[in-house]
């Protein structure tokens, strides 16, 4: 199934109470190859030239220099119920440092987590409508039909970030029902694409 890639890149409106503000030092940088599993990356969205947000059922991470290195940004909320990372729907970003986290599927989560400094410290915006102007950043077409592709992987979206950096998300085989989402980087403007790791 195709999710929607079409997050603003500006704030239309939030109408809400911020009912909390959690500030919680984010944990260590970590090398991204420290432990060779690939990286799942359920939802993504690019930030920067070469910063990112992925978003997957351990936490949500920060990676300001592609991907090198990453950060947990995971909101204490979410970090102390991990059942609510797999409600976790999209991540949208505007501005560069303004992040929400849009949940959804179940009618107990009635507010959204807010951050204005990249996930450093969260509120929570409770009975929120926002309003978010359609921009396109990932796409489904592009790809070099000569890619280089992981074995058994297949991209199903793609940013490029600039010439030579580029993001795709990528299915991998079903575990069970669960069809994991990973994320691929190409540093050579989509002629090949190598799976990131933690």
């Amino acid at each position: 199934m195709l999710r929607r890639r079409t997050y603003g890149v500006a704030l239309g409106g939030v109408l809400g109470v911020a009912s909390s503000v959690f500030v919680a030092p984010p944990t260590p940088a970590v090398n991204a190859s420290a432990s060779g599993l690939m990286l799942q990356a359920q939802e993504v969205d690019a930030i920067g030239p070469k910063a990112l947000i992925v978003g997957n059922l351990h936490g949500v991470y920060r990676t300001i220099d592609a991907g090198r290195h990453w950060i947990n940004i995971t909101p204490p909320v979410i970090a102390s119920q991990p059942v609510l990372l797999s409600h976790l729907a999209a991540i949208v970003s505007a501005g560069g440092n303004r992040l929400w986290l849009e949940l959804e599927g179940d009618a107990r989560i009635d507010f959204t987590p807010y951050s204005s400094n990249d996930g450093l410290s969260w509120r929570l915006l409770k009975n929120t409508t926002v309003v978010f102007p359609p921009t396109q950043k990932w796409r489904t077409t592009g790809l070099n039909s000569k890619a280089s592709i992981p074995k058994g992987l297949r991209i199903r979206d793609l940013y490029l970030a600039s010439p030579s950096l580029g993001w795709a998300q990528a299915t991998g085989p079903r575990i069970g029902v669960f069809a994991p989402t990973y994320l691929l980087r190409t540093t050579n403007g989509g002629k090949s694409w190598t799976a990131m790791t933690t």
